[in-house]
């Protein structure tokens, strides 16, 4: 989750995935949001309290994405 970031949509190095907002849970420094993408994939996130003024309601459409760097391929064979 401290990889995937909230998007406004201006990153253009990043890997992004549209989604929908299923939930925004406030605890502690941070808000965890949970979104699904097509084929319910199911995509979480850690934001900073301090960047959580931009954070949508749920069932909204948001875009989620993340560094190529931290990207990790998992085979079917190996879950």
């Amino acid at each position: 989750p401290e990889s995937i970031h909230l998007l406004d949509g201006t990153e253009s190095a990043l890997n992004v995935l549209p989604a929908i907002l299923r939930s925004a849970v406030f605890e502690g420094d941070a808000v965890f949001l949970e979104g699904e993408a097509q084929d319910g994939i199911v995509l979480r996130a850690r934001i900073p309290v301090a960047q959580s003024n931009r954070i949508p309601a749920a069932g909204s459409e948001v875009l989620l994405g993340w560094r190529p760097e931290t990207s990790v391929i998992v085979s079917e064979n190996s879950v």
